[in-house]
C-alpha cells in the first residue's frame, strides 16, 4: 500500500508538473486522476474482503448531508451534464486516498514511510524554488511555485509540512540537529515567493502543536519561545522580501500587513480604481450572483457550473466569471451557496477533532496527530487564501492522513468498548492437590 501512494505522490508532485511544462496540461491533471481510480479499485477489493469500514458516524452524516445539497444545487438549476461531470471530476477525486485507511489499517513503520516520504517532497520544494529565483528575470514571486504550479500553493503546503515536522519535534522523534535544517528548507522556501499569506499561516504552525503536546510543561514560557522564534522567522521574511520587493513597491511584507491602503488595494482593488480583481473583489461578485433571491443565497448556481474548460461538451453556465474565483471561500459559495461553505468548512473541524482525540497517544499515531491539528487550521484559513480542491499535492496528502486520523479513531472508540479481561472479576481458582502423606484438597 505504502509504495502504491508513494507512485501517487510522485505523479502528483512532479509529473503533473513535468507533464505542464511540455505543454500537456490536461494530461498531468488526468493521470494522477487515473491513479486515484485503481486505488478506488483497491478500496473496493479490500472492501470486499475484510467487510469493515471504520468510518466514523459524523463523517457519514456528512457526506449524505454534502450529496443531497449537489443533488439540489443541480436539480434546481438545471446544471449540464458535462459540468456535472467535471464537478465530480474536480472534487471527489481525492475520495479514493480517504477511504483506503479505512479498510486498511496502516502499521507504525507503513504510516513513518509515509510521512517521510510527503517530507522528502516537500524538502526538494527548496532546491526547485532556489533555482527558479536566481534563473527568474520577472520581479514576482508568483512565478516561484516549486513543482506546484502557483506560489500560494506551494507556500500552504511547506507552512502545513513543518508543523507536522514541529509535532514531531516538541514529540521528542525528531533532534535539533535534523528539525533545524529542516526548518531552514521549508520556511527558508516561502520567503523565495514573498507570498504575503505566508505570515498569515506560520503563527498557526507555531501554535498549534505547542498546544497539543501532552505533558509538556512550563508551557508559557515555550509559547514564549515559539513566539519569539515566529518574529525571528517574520523579520528575516520581512528583510528577504524587502529585498526582492524594493525595486516594485519600495516596502516589505510586513510593511504591507500594517499598511491598511496596502491591503486594501490588494484584497479590493476595484474600490481604488485598480483594473484587476482582488480576492475581496471575487468575493463581493459571487455574493452579488447567488444573493439575488433566498434560494441561490442557500444551494448557489449550482454544483460543477463555474469549472472552466474548452470542450463545449463539459462547458459551465458561469465559466466567464469563475476564472475571478480565486478561494475555496468564493468557490463554494458561488456553486453551493451559504450551505455549501458551511458543509466545506466542517471537514477540517471533523478531523481536527480527530487529532484532539487522539494526540494523547504514545506512537506513531499521536506524533501525528499533534501537528496535524496545525494542518486543520492552516486548511481551515485557505478557505480565504486558495482553492484546495485544485492544488492536487496538498489535497491528495490532507484527505489521505485525514482518513488515516478518521480510521484510528474509529478504532480507539471500538477498543475502548471492550472491557479488558485484566478488568473482568473471576473466582478464585480451585486445584486438587496430590495426594500425600497428611495432605488434601487444598486451594491455591
Amino acid at each position: 500500500m505504502v509504495r502504491l501512494l508513494v507512485v501517487l505522490f510522485i505523479l502528483v508532485f512532479y509529473v503533473d508538473y513535468l507533464l505542464v511544462d511540455f505543454g500537456q496540461a490536461n494530461l498531468g491533471r488526468m493521470v494522477p486522476e487515473a491513479f486515484s481510480g485503481l486505488i478506488l479499485l483497491v478500496f473496493v477489493v479490500q472492501l470486499m474482503f475484510r467487510r469493515n469500514l471504520a468510518l466514523p458516524l459524523k463523517y457519514i452524516v456528512w457526506f449524505v448531508a454534502l450529496v443531497a445539497l449537489i443533488i439540489i444545487s443541480i436539480v434546481v438549476n438545471d446544471v449540464n451534464a458535462g459540468a456535472v461531470v467535471m464537478g465530480i471530476r474536480e472534487n471527489f477525486k481525492y475520495a479514493p486516498v480517504f477511504l483506503l485507511p479505512l479498510v486498511y489499517r496502516f502499521s507504525s513503520d507503513e504510516m513513518k514511510w509515509l510521512l517521510l516520504a510527503v517530507l522528502g517532497f516537500a524538502l526538494l520544494q527548496f532546491p526547485m524554488m532556489a533555482y527558479q529565483r536566481l534563473t527568474s528575470t520577472l520581479l514576482t514571486g508568483d512565478y516561484i511555485t516549486g513543482t506546484l504550479h502557483i506560489s500560494t500553493n506551494v507556500s500552504v503546503f511547506l507552512i502545513a509540512a513543518w508543523g507536522v515536522a514541529f509535532g514531531f519535534y516538541l514529540r521528542k522523534q525528531i533532534s535539533v540537529w535534523w528539525f533545524a535544517p529542516i526548518t531552514v528548507a521549508l520556511l527558508g522556501a516561502t520567503m523565495l515567493n514573498e507570498t504575503k499569506g505566508s505570515l498569515a499561516l506560520m503563527p498557526l504552525a507555531f501554535l498549534l502543536p505547542l498546544l497539543f503536546t501532552p505533558g509538556i510543561k512550563n508551557l508559557i514560557p515555550k509559547l514564549m519561545f515559539s513566539g519569539a522564534l515566529f518574529v525571528l522567522v517574520a523579520v528575516i521574511s520581512s528583510t528577504v522580501s524587502q529585498i526582492l520587493l524594493d525595486d516594485r513597491f519600495g516596502r516589505s511584507m510586513v510593511d504591507f500587513f500594517l499598511n491598511y491602503d496596502a491591503m486594501v488595494a490588494y484584497f479590493l482593488p476595484s474600490t481604488q480604481g485598480g483594473t484587476w480583481i482582488g480576492r475581496g473583489d471575487a468575493l463581493l461578485m459571487a455574493w452579488q450572483e447567488v444573493s439575488q433571491n433566498w434560494l441561490s443565497l442557500m444551494i448557489g448556481v449550482g454544483f460543477g457550473n463555474t469549472n472552466e474548460t474548452s470542450s463545449s461538451i463539459f462547458a459551465s453556465e458561469y465559466a466567464l466569471d469563475a476564472l475571478q474565483v480565486q478561494t475555496g471561500l468564493t468557490l463554494y459559495l458561488w456553486e453551493l451557496g451559504i450551505l455549501g461553505v458551511l458543509l466545506t468548512s466542517i471537514v477540517p473541524i471533523m478531523s481536527y477533532r480527530d487529532a484532539r482525540a487522539l494526540y494523547k497517544s504514545d506512537n506513531m499515531t499521536g506524533y501525528l496527530a499533534t501537528g496535524w491539528t496545525a494542518v486543520c487550521a492552516i486548511t481551515m484559513a485557505t478557505l480565504f487564501y486558495i482553492i484546495a480542491s485544485e492544488t492536487q499535492a496538498f489535497s491528495y496528502v490532507f484527505w489521505l492522513f485525514a482518513g488515516y486520523l478518521a480510521s484510528e479513531n474509529h478504532y480507539r472508540k471500538l477498543e475502548a468498548t471492550v472491557t479488558p479481561r485484566a478488568n473482568v472479576a473471576t473466582l478464585p481458582e480451585l486445584r486438587v492437590a496430590t495426594f500425600a502423606p497428611g495432605q488434601g484438597l487444598t486451594r491455591s
